[in-house]
């Protein structure tokens, strides 16, 4: 039984039940093994997922849904979600740190003290002036040098469509660029919805507005021991 509490755990995070399922670990399991059967074109095999599923299925509904396919022999192959582009950083000097410029020498008091007090804020070391600009420094790796108009939004890893739900929570940096609109299968988007911002993947064109690709998702570096960063001893000479 241990195999079937990730399909358990992926039917408690959908926004909604599939038509005809309901809120029970049992239709759950039925839903699964419905989805299963449907992608497979073997009568053998689908007569056995069609047998189990009937035997998860605590609700009428749910029961109607998989007698269908004893009659209905269309097959629907999965199309699997592509891979989440995350990354990590993982040494110092990939996370480097972004600071006001005064400007050109020669500069005068005024000029110091005009620039804004920026804050850093963890775990991606954004910055936040006393005004309304924020900024983060992100590695120039090419996937941001290709970029045309990237932006940043920061997230919660379960947030993420598709994120596997065994994965440990985190905070992420989701890397938008804004410059592409165009729909295609093998990548995540920004899309509006009702005028909210949705992080989505579908493997037909949405029904919302395009707004951007991702092309990155950025974990926080992982910090062992964070007091062992701040000895003098371990400063550079």
């Amino acid at each position: 039984m241990r195999e079937l509490v990730k399909p358990i755990k992926e039917y408690s995070y959908r926004k909604e039940n599939p038509p005809g399922f309901g809120e029970g670990p049992g239709d759950a399991i039925a839903f699964h093994y419905w989805k299963l059967a449907r992608q497979k074109d073997d009568l053998h095999d689908r007569s056995r997922l069609i047998a189990q599923g009937l035997r998860f299925a605590e609700s009428p509904s749910a029961r109607q849904q998989i007698e269908k396919l004893l009659t209905d022999f269309t097959v629907v192959k999965s199309r699997p979600a592509p891979m989440l582009p995350l990354y990590r950083l993982e040494t110092e000097s990939e996370l480097p740190r972004m600071i006001p410029v005064v400007g050109q020498m020669p500069l005068t008091v005024d000029d110091l003290k005009a620039v804004p007090v920026a804050m850093l804020e963890q775990p991606f070391g954004m910055v936040r002036s006393t005004g309304p600009g924020a900024w983060i420094a992100v590695p120039g790796w090419q996937v941001i040098f290709r970029a045309e108009d990237p932006v940043g939004l920061l997230t919660q890893a379960r947030q993420l469509p598709n994120y596997p739900p065994e994965a440990a929570d985190e905070p992420v940096l989701v890397v938008v660029d804004r410059a592409v609109r165009t729909w295609s299968d093998d990548g995540y988007f920004l899309t509006a919805e009702n005028e909210h911002l949705t992080l989505t993947w579908t493997p037909t064109p949405p029904d919302g507005a395009i707004c951007g690709q991702i092309i990155l998702i950025l974990r926080p570096k992982r910090i062992l021991d964070e007091d062992y960063n701040r000895e003098p001893w371990q400063l550079d000479e």
